[in-house]
């Protein structure tokens, strides 16, 4: 039997934590990163190695200029989106699970805990043998596509009607070089099984600093690989009336949301010296990407589901959004950083945390 352990929530004072003063990097290492790099290409003897070398060097240069577009554009947005009223000032509350979603305990506790939410938001694995702390990430497709649709379910009894159930997702990769279109499995388990509407798709660019090695067959047409620079964030709604209330979403921050492609820096990089990913977690998604999903798709009080919660990012697009929100996670390591993550990130918020283990 699950044991289940609640811990009673707490308000986060207002203490600034001490900061700590990192000295600058030195212009040394950019100078032996030059020279590992001419040596790197010394040491390759062939031509169409070398062509190959060079062709990546001009795709990190390229990725460079436009990461530093991103984070100036970012950067505007940052600045804009906190002087918004009706941001971190209202007062919300937070929960951790510990705990599979499938399993009906995990939605009984959340259930007698906050009742029901107003809007799910999610991305769960894309079965791509990525190593999560607790999860196999290469299921047989036919077992995946069962792990999706008993997910899906969990969290349709969580679902008042007429929420929106948001889903951050890619193709699926078959392993042959095949993919499986993913909307045509959301659209049954969803649409077809639940009477779900399908509301469209934003598609979330990422930069091309999101490149990669992984062309196929280099410079052929046999079988070249396409590179995605690019996700999905799949709009539905479950079916029934939605509940009357205020919205509070700006006319900017609108006009922004509601255009197809959202071009938001991606937490995790690929190229360069020092781009470690700092979330503790192997695929995290930007809580920029997570804020603009919640103002659009919620109102004031609502609640947000992500059944998939891994280090919190969805919590703290929620707290940036001025909702309250619900995480869930198989992994404990992963609650825990996503609990102390929005205590440090968000100590001076109105805001109340508390923890559930069923496992």
């Amino acid at each position: 039997m699950p044991h289940n352990e609640e811990w009673k929530p707490v308000t986060v004072k207002s203490k600034r934590p001490k900061k700590t003063i990192k000295p600058k990097k030195p212009s040394k290492m950019v100078d032996d990163d030059i020279q590992q790099a001419v040596s790197s290409f010394v040491a390759i003897k062939n031509t169409d190695g070398r062509q190959l070398f060079l062709d990546h060097a001009q795709q990190l240069m390229d990725a460079k200029s436009i990461e530093n577009e991103l984070n100036e554009e970012n950067d505007k947005e940052t600045k804009h989106f906190d002087s918004l009223s009706g941001q971190i000032k209202d007062k919300t509350s937070h929960l951790f699970v510990t705990g599979d979603i499938r399993n009906g305990d995990v939605v009984k506790n959340i259930r007698d805990s906050i009742g029901s939410v107003d809007l799910v938001f999610t991305s769960p694995p894309y079965n791509a043998d990525i190593k999560y702390d607790e999860w196999k990430d290469n299921l047989p497709f036919s077992e995946y596509k069962t792990f999706l649709q008993d997910s899906i379910d969990s969290c349709d009894e969580l679902l008042n009607e007429g929420g929106r159930f948001v889903i951050n997702i890619r193709d699926i990769a078959m392993g042959t070089g095949e993919r499986y279109p993913i909307i045509v499995l959301l659209h049954k388990l969803l649409c077809k099984k639940r009477n779900y509407k399908y509301r469209g798709v934003h598609i979330w660019y990422k930069g091309r600093e999101e490149s990669s090695f992984a062309w196929g067959s280099y410079r052929s047409s046999k079988n070249p690989a396409i590179i995605d620079l690019f996700e999905y964030v799949f709009v539905f709604q479950k079916d029934g009336k939605r509940k009357q209330g205020q919205d509070d979403i700006q006319k900017t921050d609108f006009i922004e949301s509601v255009i197809g492609v959202w071009k938001i820096r991606p937490v995790k990089k690929i190229f360069g010296t020092g781009k470690k990913n700092v979330a503790q977690h192997p695929c995290p998604f930007p809580p920029e990407l997570a804020r603009r999903v919640i103002k659009l798709y919620s109102q004031c009080g609502d609640t947000v589901l992500d059944p998939f919660g891994g280090v919190g990012s969805t919590a703290a697009g929620a707290i940036k959004a001025g909702r309250s929100s619900v995480s869930v996670d198989i992994s404990a390591e992963y609650c825990d950083v996503a609990h102390k993550r929005i205590e440090k990130e968000f100590y001076n918020s109105p805001m109340q945390l508390s923890v559930i283990r069923t496992k």
